[in-house]
C-alpha cells in the first residue's frame, strides 16, 4: 500500500532569493618599479619583463605607462631622451590578447605609455628591452623607472 496516494500539499508558498555578488576592478602590476643599469660601451641594453593582472569595469580602457625617476652616469644627470625601449607582448590571456606592447623614449620627460589597446579584463606580460644611446661616454649608468596604471585601478 502506498502511503503517498491520499497525500495533499496546501497552501504551498514560494519565495525566491536573490544572491548579488559584487566583484570590484582589481589591478596587479609586477614589478612595480624596474632598476636600470648600463655600463657603455659593452652593455647598452637591459631587458626587463613586466606582468600585468586586470580585473577591470566593463568598456574600461587600461594602460600602463613607465615614468623616468632619474637617470646618471659618470657626468651626473643623463637626459630621458638617451634611454629608449621595445616592447613585444610575450603572454596574453583574455582582454590581454589584444593588447599591444609599445616602444618609445623618455624625450618629453613625462610619462610614457607601454602597452594600447587594452580594453578588457586579462593578462599580459611584455617584454622591454631598455636601451641606452650609445653616443654617452663609456662608464656606468644606473637609473630607475616607475611602472603604473594609466587609470586609477585599485
Amino acid at each position: 500500500m502506498a502511503l503517498w496516494a491520499g497525500a495533499r500539499i496546501a497552501g504551498q508558498q514560494s519565495a525566491s532569493t536573490t544572491l548579488v555578488v559584487h566583484v570590484p576592478p582589481e589591478a596587479h602590476l609586477n614589478p612595480p618599479a624596474v632598476s636600470l643599469r648600463f655600463r657603455l660601451p659593452a652593455d647598452a641594453s637591459q631587458a626587463v619583463p613586466f606582468s600585468a593582472w586586470v580585473r577591470a569595469l566593463p568598456n574600461q580602457r587600461i594602460g600602463v605607462t613607465a615614468v623616468l625617476r632619474d637617470l646618471s652616469g659618470p657626468a651626473g644627470a643623463v637626459p630621458g631622451s638617451a634611454l629608449r625601449w621595445r616592447g613585444s607582448r610575450s603572454a596574453a590571456t583574455h582582454g590581454g590578447a589584444e593588447a599591444a606592447c609599445a616602444g618609445g623614449s623618455f624625450a618629453t620627460g613625462a610619462s610614457q605609455q607601454l602597452v594600447s589597446g587594452w580594453n578588457r579584463s586579462g593578462t599580459l606580460t611584455c617584454a622591454l628591452v631598455f636601451s641606452l644611446s650609445e653616443d654617452l661616454p663609456p662608464g656606468d649608468y644606473s637609473g630607475s623607472v616607475s611602472l603604473m596604471f594609466a587609470e586609477p585601478l585599485p
